[in-house]
């Protein structure tokens, strides 16, 4: 169903030891907001696609679809850490 109820939820995560807990509506408007603006800023057109940003030098790199991995990660990690 597209809108289960809460009782539908817990019993459909019970069997994975997860607890529900419904999120508080600002919290999640909050998250929206944070990611639209990462799409925006960073121009995000495809997924998968991860952004590791240095905020202090208003500077970030983008990774996308197969070349993500462990390794380019890390090195972005290390490159945006290194400014």
């Amino acid at each position: 169903t597209k809108s289960p109820t809460q009782v539908q939820v817990e019993e459909a995560v019970k069997p994975y030891g997860v607890e529900y807990k419904p999120l508080n509506f600002m919290d999640i408007n909050e998250g929206v907001k944070f990611m639209e603006n990462i799409v925006r800023n960073f121009k995000v057109k495809v997924t998968p696609t991860v952004v590791v940003a240095n905020r202090k030098k208003l500077d970030a790199k983008k990774i996308t679809g197969a070349d993500i991995d462990k390794e380019t990660v890390f090195e972005a990690i290390d490159e945006m850490e290194s400014q």
